[in-house]
């Protein structure tokens, strides 16, 4: 039978400040030191973030707009050494905040279409679409008349029979 470990809960805040906090270190580091299982440091760090609803670590993919945008801003005054430790400390890399910071710059590079030429080639496209529905219903009309003729035109013969000319 294997007996369940029970941590404090000076622990396990012990331990989210030291992979959360702004030294942010490894859990993988945090893990060894304090001889706790990585599954465990991950769970407690998922109910952290239920409790307080928020998101405490990020993987590359997670990072909002506006998160990104506020990291190349505090990046941008830093020398090499402080801009690694400040990667550190957020979970991310030097190469992704460049390519953020390329992305900032390239954003309104972008061609504009003007709203209004936009609004004219909706208005347009909606008409079309209107034009083509109408056009549906008429052939679907025309169809079913079809049908309700050969149908009545089936029974008529299959009651009177062959009326030919003799």
């Amino acid at each position: 039978m294997v007996s369940k470990i029970g941590y404090s809960e000076e622990i396990k805040k012990e331990v989210l400040a030291r992979v959360t906090g702004s030294e942010k270190e490894s859990i993988t580091k945090v893990s060894l030191d304090k001889k706790i299982n990585k599954g465990t440091i991950y769970k407690w760090i998922k109910e952290a973030e239920v409790k307080e609803g928020i998101k405490i670590l990020r993987l590359n993919g997670d990072w909002t707009s506006e998160e990104k945008f506020h990291m190349v801003l505090e990046a941008a005054t830093l020398s090499e050494q402080e801009l690694g430790e400040y990667c550190r400390r957020k979970g991310t890399y030097k190469d992704d905040i460049k390519v953020w910071k390329s992305q900032c710059i390239n954003a309104n590079n972008g061609s504009i279409e003007d709203p209004k030429k936009l609004r004219t080639e909706l208005k347009e496209e909606k008409d079309k679409v209107r034009k083509i529905e109408k056009e549906l219903r008429f052939k679907e009309k025309a169809l079913a008349e079809t049908a309700a003729l050969l149908v009545l035109r089936k029974n008529v013969h299959a009651i009177w029979g062959d009326q030919e000319e003799d």
